[in-house]
């Protein structure tokens, strides 16, 4: 019998039966685990970690000394957004709503939060760019969101339309797209979902993700950034199956901070 310990390893969203004892995941999407985290960073990091890679990289084309907006910045994505946008040199502006969201995106990096119940960020972000606006707004939000980053949104600057956790109808229902002309501004769809191969009805849907030679660019820097304690995945809560009910009903009132991880005890 070999002695060769199995390999530990993270699965993206598209596994199938996260909250249980086994899932099921296509090869395409299992990755190697960092050995610096804990089972449980090493679950939150995945998919939070590649989706915001991709998006502000690869989609965003973030550079060094460019302003990044990170809504939903208390989220495990915008958690990830914060500390990749401070690894690569940006000015990072959290916008998250309440004092506690915005301690922690403050320990984070952020180089200025916002409160959106309590400020307009559009003028909060107006007045901290002198009226030029961010060169990337990356929104895990959406809804009603959308159109008001548009408008701090710098000429030439990057909106990346990622989540969708303000818009009831999941994002499905269309934006007019009238107000974003206005703007000069390049609106960027992300979508984190490996395949090499697509369905031909799923393509004419609209599916078009990147490949496995994507992914694995995207997870080898990531990897490299977590050995160089450049980042790592907040994990805001841990909780037994039998809490799993609760904490997801508390993602969905928006009461989480950073990533939630259901820890299976033998």
């Amino acid at each position: 019998m070999s002695s060769t310990p199995p390999a530990r390893v993270a699965i993206t969203k598209t596994a199938l039966g996260g909250i249980a004892e086994y899932a099921i995941a296509p090869a395409i999407s299992v990755f190697d685990a960092p050995p610096q985290l804990d089972d449980a960073e090493a679950t939150a990091f995945v998919l939070t970690f590649q989706a915001s890679h991709l998006a502000l990289f690869r989609r965003g084309r973030l550079q060094a000394g460019e302003t990044l907006v990170v809504h939903s910045a208390a989220s495990g994505l915008g958690t990830a957004g914060i500390q990749l946008g401070k690894a690569a040199g940006a000015r990072v502006i959290a916008v998250a709503g309440g004092p506690e969201k915005g301690s922690l995106c403050a320990s984070l990096g952020a180089d200025l939060v916002i409160d959106h119940l309590t400020e307009d960020f559009v003028e909060s972000v107006l007045a901290a760019t002198d009226d030029a606006g961010a060169e990337v707004v990356y929104d895990l939000t959406g809804g009603d969101f959308a159109e008001r980053s548009w408008r701090c949104t710098a000429r030439g600057g990057r909106y990346l339309a990622v989540g969708f956790a303000d818009d009831n109808e999941n994002g499905m229902t269309g934006r007019p797209l009238r107000m974003a002309c206005l703007g000069n501004i390049d609106i960027v769809a992300v979508m984190l979902g490996w395949a090499d191969s697509v369905d031909p009805g799923m393509r004419r849907f609209g599916f078009n993700p990147f490949g496995r030679d994507v992914a694995d660019e995207v997870h080898a820097d990531l990897l490299r950034m977590v050995a160089n304690e450049m980042i790592r995945p907040y994990v805001g809560r841990r909780v037994t199956m039998e809490e799993a009910g609760r904490a997801l009903d508390d993602h969905e009132e928006r009461r989480s901070l950073g990533r939630t991880v259901v820890e299976i005890v033998p």
